[in-house]
């Protein structure tokens, strides 16, 4: 095995994988000060149209709606857009692409590099090359020798175990949270509404159709990350590789696996984290069909 073909592809592994985290933070950035437009547009307007702040403050805030929704569109385009979401899954769908090759390779003692320099051809081949990929001076820290089975139970196994369950918490606490305050601002549109239609205040029917509004874009956002897909594929998938590892460690027993067995564990591993890999960049690109 040549630790210079294994330092090469982790180098290329890292660039594509910090190429992934750029576009995404983007994204992320991009969605979430959107939403934030969306709402301010809402209660500026609102503020203004019924004279709750008059005069300059009212003009100041006119040109402040005016301003961000203008911004809007250009946000789209800029950190939203299609393309950037391309970019995104695929420079992620590649980095992962050389990792299942590098752990592969690792778990084998006997892994010839011309393996896996086709398996890096093989990855990188159809590739569209995102600028960001370009851009980036990677810097790793990554295993160069073999460390066999008991290193990719460590290395790869459970440490993919314990992203996964991570990542499917933190999904699933923003699921949570947003339905608490969705419904926070129904139940408070809802008490506003029946209070307005009794009162001699009209103006709290436009604040009613501002909580709406919230709610809504809320809703749009949440829907949009996919976070009740992900922590759901999330969650299987750990569960999927525990019962891999647990089966695999029960039929060996005390004893030491053969070659076979290991290989075929490993690639069993391998497959449940690709699944997982195909059915999150699915979801992503059907939005852009």
């Amino acid at each position: 095995m040549s630790e210079s073909s294994v330092r090469t592809v982790w180098e290329h592994q890292a660039r594509w994988s910090q190429a992934a985290d750029n576009e995404k933070s983007a994204y992320e950035v991009g969605r979430a000060v959107a939403l934030c437009f969306v709402v301010g547009i809402a209660v500026t307007q609102t503020l203004t149209t019924t004279a709750v702040v008059e005069g300059v403050a009212a003009k100041a805030l006119g040109f402040l709606a005016a301003g961000m929704g203008a911004a809007i569109p250009v946000i789209g385009t800029l950190f939203v857009s299609q393309s950037r979401l391309r970019d995104w899954t695929a420079a992620r769908s590649t980095s992962e692409g050389l990792k299942s090759a590098l752990y592969r390779h690792l778990a084998r003692e006997n892994g010839e590099a011309r393996d896996l320099l086709d398996e890096f051809e093989r990855v990188t081949a159809d590739v569209d090359l995102p600028p960001s990929v370009a851009a980036t001076t990677p810097e790793i820290d990554k295993p160069l020798r073999p460390f066999g089975l008991s290193g990719y139970l460590k290395k790869r196994v459970n440490q993919q175990i314990c992203w996964y369950r991570k990542a499917s918490s933190t999904n699933a606490k923003r699921i949570t949270y947003s339905r608490l305050l969705q419904g926070a601002l129904s139940v408070s549109a809802g008490l506003m509404a029946a209070y307005a239609s009794s009162s001699d205040e009209p103006a709290l029917g436009a604040w009613v159709a501002v909580l709406t509004t919230i709610g809504g874009a809320i809703a749009t956002h949440v829907a949009a990350g996919r976070y009740d897909r992900l922590y759901t594929t999330y969650f299987v998938t750990a569960t999927r590789l525990e019962t891999l590892r647990d089966r695999f460690q029960a039929d060996v027993g005390n004893g030491t696996p053969s070659a076979a067995e290991v290989s075929q564990f490993v690639e069993d591993c391998e497959a449940a984290i690709s699944v997982e890999n195909q059915a999150w960049m699915a979801g992503y690109l059907a939005k852009t069909s």
